[in-house]
């Protein structure tokens, strides 16, 4: 898999969730799939970048696509996803120090979750709930 050192946090972070690992098991795709999607599985790639020259942090926006094999099982996909990455808040410092091991500092939802079909797309026609996060990293 080719993937910038940030997308290969935000995977490691996906795949350490016990909750999402049981859904998709290793089914988390950095920038792209090879071929059609298995449901259920998550695919992201980064949709713009910024880096803040003064300081040791960089931003990432994120589009993610959670595929399963109808639009209810893909909702509740996303929201497995979404508590992966930024949690349920009953935890904050919690969440936090969890981030800090992936050199994360912070992930913020953009834009909820929206179903998708796109019949010429590599997903065949498989239901997918679109979302968007931004994650702010360390650099290294």
């Amino acid at each position: 898999m080719s993937t910038d050192s940030g997308s290969a946090r935000v995977r490691n972070l996906l795949l350490a969730d016990s909750s999402l690992s049981a859904l998709v098991g290793s089914d988390v795709y950095a920038h792209r799939f090879d071929g059609a999607p298995e449901t259920p599985s998550v695919m992201f790639f980064v949709q713009a970048a910024r880096i803040y020259a003064l300081t040791p942090f960089r931003e990432q926006s994120l589009q993610f696509h959670c595929y399963q094999a109808t639009t209810e099982l893909a909702w509740a996909l996303y929201e497995v996803v979404k508590e992966a990455l930024i949690g349920d808040f009953t935890d904050p410092s919690g969440r936090k120090t969890l981030w800090q091991s992936f050199n994360i500092v912070q992930i913020k939802e953009e834009q909820d979750g929206q179903e998708m079909i796109d019949e010429l797309g590599p997903d065949k026609g498989s239901p997918y709930i679109l979302a968007m996060f931004t994650v702010q990293f360390i650099r290294s």
